[in-house]
C-alpha cells in the first residue's frame, strides 16, 4: 500500500555493542538535557520541594509510559522509519499524516513560544541580578533578540553541520550539572542553617505552572522514533532509553531540588 522506502531506515546499528549503546545513550541524553532544566529550580520554588519531587516522578512516569505506547505501536506497524508523519500515514492513511502534520506544527509553536519567554526572563534575571542597570528593564530589546534569533534558526534544514557544537555544548552541560550538584552538596553538609522546614512546604497555587516547565524539560521525546531507527535491536533500544531516561529524570531531581534548597 506504500512505497517502502517512505517507512524504511536502512542505515541502522545491525549489532549492539557497547560503542552503539554508549552512542544511543549519548544521544538520548543530548535529545532530552537542554536549556528548559534551568527553569526546574524556579518551579521548584513555585510549589514546594516535596510536591515538585512527586510530581517530577509522575511526569517521568507518563514519558515512561507513553514512549513504551508509541514503540509497541510503531513494532506492531513494522515501522523502521524515523518519520512521525510517514508513521501516521500507515495507521491511518492521508487523515493520520494530516492529524501528525498539525500536531507538530502547533508543538513547535508552543516551543518557539516557550523558549522565548524563557530567554527573555532568564536575560532580565542575568543583568539585574548583576546590577547591570542598562540592561536590566530592556524586555523589549530581550524579546527582539530572542525572536530574530529564532527566525534565523528556522531555516536550518539540517542539522547535521551542529553535530560537533552539539556535542561540545553536551559536554559542558555535563560538567555544569556535575559541578552545581558537587557545590549544593557541599553546602547542604556544611551549612549551619536549618533547612528542614523547606523539606515539608507545599503550594498548589504554582501546580500547573510547574507542570507545564516539568514536561518543557521532556521535549526530548519527539526524537524517541528518530533514535530507535538507528537501532535495529528493538529490545535493547526499550532497556537502554529507560536507563537513559530514569538517569536524566534523577539528574533533574537532584539538580532542582538541592538548587533551591541551596539558594
Amino acid at each position: 500500500m506504500y512505497d517502502k522506502s517512505e517507512y524504511s531506515f536502512d542505515q541502522r546499528i545491525t549489532k549492539a555493542n557497547k560503542k552503539s549503546i554508549i552512542l544511543l545513550s549519548f544521544n538520548t541524553f543530548r535529545s532530552f538535557v537542554a536549556i528548559g532544566v534551568l527553569t526546574l529550580p524556579y518551579g521548584v520554588k513555585m510549589v514546594g520541594p516535596v510536591l515538585a519531587f512527586f510530581m517530577l516522578l509522575f511526569i517521568g512516569f507518563l514519558v515512561a509510559i507513553t514512549t513504551h505506547f508509541l514503540l509497541e505501536i510503531a513494532d506492531d506497524s513494522k515501522f523502521k522509519g524515523s518519520n512521525y508523519e510517514i508513521l501516521g500515514k500507515l495507521l491511518w492513511g492521508k487523515a493520520g499524516h494530516r492529524i501528525i502534520i498539525s500536531l507538530l506544527f502547533l508543538t513547535s509553536i508552543v516551543t518557539f513560544m516557550g523558549g522565548i519567554l524563557f530567554s527573555v526572563d532568564f536575560l532580565t534575571f542575568a543583568f539585574c541580578s548583576h546590577n547591570i542597570e542598562k540592561l536590566c528593564g530592556s524586555k523589549n530589546l530581550f524579546l527582539l533578540l530572542s525572536m530574530l534569533s529564532s527566525f534565523i534558526i528556522s531555516f536550518v534544514e539540517s542539522l547535521r553541520p551542529f553535530g560537533y557544537i552539539s556535542i561540545f555544548s553536551t559536554f559542558f552541560i555535563l560538567i555544569a550539572f556535575i559541578t552545581i550538584t558537587i557545590q549544593n552538596m557541599i553546602f547542604v553538609v556544611q551549612t549551619n542553617q536549618d533547612l528542614t522546614d523547606r523539606l515539608s512546604y507545599f503550594n498548589f497555587k504554582g501546580f500547573f505552572s510547574f507542570f507545564g516547565l516539568a514536561f518543557y524539560t521532556a521535549e526530548g521525546i519527539g526524537l524517541t522514533i528518530p533514535l530507535r531507527a538507528t537501532f535495529k535491536d528493538n529490545q535493547g533500544f526499550i532497556k537502554v532509553f529507560y536507563a537513559t531516561f530514569t538517569f536524566i529524570l534523577w539528574v533533574y531531581i537532584t539538580l532542582a531540588i538541592l538548587s533551591y534548597i541551596v539558594i
